[in-house]
């Protein structure tokens, strides 16, 4: 081999060694990348994880408290139709009682509404008819003239002072007080009770 041929194959040999290096090199390289590719997919990957599992933490808190306030009006709904209940059982009882009850019954509403003058109290001619002496009396005790009242129904009377009428009829006393019976129903079935 000659000097030239020696030279070449120096350098050949050294080109090789650092193509190798630089092959090393650029592998090490792409494997660093590669490996913080990876890492930086798993952090996006726990990212989307955590925030998924917050959404769905979120979404099922949501839907807890749905669920709660749809069973709190529920509830409500049930007392309401509870407290109406017992207040039309309350009526039909008062409209049920025998005379002599019913008359007292008027006489507890005369003593409430009626006014310190003269007027008139409008009555149905069915009660007119089964008036008691009691109740009878209690109404000329307070100066107040018996009318009867064709489109007046029965339970109940209307007290007439000049322009000023003042229903008592069973109906109209309810709704009257409807509020406070509400409260005081609601008080005594819900509260004392320890509520549903």
């Amino acid at each position: 081999m000659t000097g030239l041929e020696n030279i070449l194959l120096q350098i050949e040999n050294d080109a090789k060694t650092k193509a190798g290096k630089l092959m090393h090199k650029a592998e090490c390289d792409a494997q660093r990348c590669i490996d913080e590719a990876i890492l930086a997919a798993e952090e996006i990957s726990n990212d989307y994880n955590a925030a998924a599992q917050k959404a769905v933490e979120e979404i099922k808190a949501r839907a807890k408290i749905a669920d709660e306030v749809k069973l709190s009006r529920a509830k409500l709904l049930k007392k309401q139709e509870i407290i109406k209940t017992a207040i039309d059982d309350a009526k039909k009882a008062i409209k049920l009682q025998s005379a002599e009850d019913y008359f007292e019954f008027l006489e507890s509403l005369l003593k409430k509404y009626a006014l310190k003058e003269s007027g008139k109290i409008l009555l149905p001619a069915e009660d007119i008819k089964e008036m008691t002496t009691v109740f009878a009396e209690a109404v000329k005790a307070r100066n107040l003239e018996v009318s009867p009242s064709a489109s007046l129904a029965r339970h109940g009377f209307i007290l007439v002072y000049g322009n000023i009428e003042i229903n008592c009829t069973v109906d109209a006393v309810f709704d009257a007080a409807s509020e406070e019976i509400s409260d005081m129903l609601n008080k005594f079935l819900f509260v004392c009770e320890g509520g549903i």
